[in-house]
């Protein structure tokens, strides 16, 4: 759920370890935040770049403040082996990940980024970002702890939306940025504390996700209704040039967005994002298919019809979804 929002300190000039990257060169921000994170393109909007990264690292765990001072766009592959929960901390993000697309705003919204989907980040001219990275393997081998089970395996949603699981996130980095600034004159941090600081932060990552609550706690997912998931397919498949988001499919069919992705994931093994871009594919492949010769048609004014207005990111949406570009599917009408 949605709730006030969450004043945030100013943690630009907080001082979380040490200056890690700082450079007004956009090809030296993307090379060194490549070296230092994972694999990304950067592309510069509006805006001066002026790229700074602080952060500190607990082993598995690893807090960062992320600022570019200018809109950029990221643009990254899966990040295997590690699990990202963006925190705005003024400003921010538009996040397009594992199917879903949202605003990660300062007070409001975090977003998990999970290893094995590619994601898009735009970033807002004035976004300050933080960013706690955890290690995949240190924290399923933490939550089989918990639960109990060898087997355990869960789903990581990308937003955590709940005023109370946002706050709890901004408080395990403020936790790790005064203990850095308490303990500023220590060599290493003392291991009991390190432990204890960084099995925190798993803990609370994990609490945001209700797949693990339920696993957790044994208890069963409450029944969503199979006829809003019903209506919402049905109201997709007969109006795909809508161009619905999960949010205004969520309100048309008259249940929440987290209770409308939650029985998507039960009843057809994916997400309504996933879902609205798949049927709004297959709608352009059956018109270029059934385009005919000297008619005219092209593959952006067909794209664009359906809601498809980048066409770069079309094409490789398609790709994706159909195993060749839409040019060659036109060209064999």
């Amino acid at each position: 759920m949605s709730g006030p929002v969450i004043p945030m300190a100013d943690v630009e000039d907080a001082g979380i370890g040490r200056v890690l990257v700082q450079t007004r060169s956009a090809e030296e921000a993307e090379i060194r935040g490549t070296r230092l994170l994972s694999p990304h393109r950067l592309r510069v909007g509006r805006g001066g770049l002026h790229a700074r990264i602080r952060g500190v690292s607990l082993g598995p765990v690893a807090l960062y403040h992320l600022s570019y001072a200018a809109g950029v766009t990221v643009t990254a592959p899966p990040m295997q082996g590690y699990i990202d929960t963006l925190m705005p901390v003024r400003g921010a993000v538009r996040v397009d990940h594992a199917g879903d697309r949202f605003d990660a705003v300062a007070g409001r919204t975090a977003a998990v980024i999970s290893p094995h989907a590619p994601m898009v980040l735009q970033w807002s001219p004035g976004l300050r970002l933080a960013m706690m990275r955890i290690e995949a393997e240190a924290l399923s081998s933490f939550a089989r702890m918990l639960t109990g089970h060898d087997d355990l395996e869960f789903r990581l949603d990308p937003m955590v939306a709940d005023s109370n699981g946002v706050a709890g996130l901004h408080g395990v980095a403020h936790l790790i940025r005064s203990t850095t600034a308490q303990l500023a004159g220590a060599s290493v941090w003392p291991g009991a504390i390190r432990t204890r600081v960084r099995e925190q932060a798993m803990l609370t990552l994990l609490m945001n996700q209700p797949d693990f609550r339920v696993q957790l706690t044994g208890g069963v997912r409450q029944p969503v209704a199979r006829t809003a998931v019903r209506e919402a397919v049905e109201l997709v498949e007969s109006r795909p040039e809508s161009c619905f988001t999960p949010a205004s499919l969520a309100a048309s069919v008259g249940v929440s967005v987290r209770t409308l992705q939650m029985g998507f994931r039960e009843e057809i093994g994916t997400t309504p994002g996933a879902f609205i871009l798949s049927v709004r594919l297959r709608r352009v492949r059956e018109e270029l298919v059934a385009a005919q010769p000297g008619d005219g048609a092209t593959v952006a004014d067909i794209a664009h019809r359906w809601g498809f207005l980048n066409l770069g990111r079309f094409a490789a949406q398609y790709h994706r979804a159909h195993g060749e570009c839409p040019s060659d599917t036109l060209r064999r009408r």
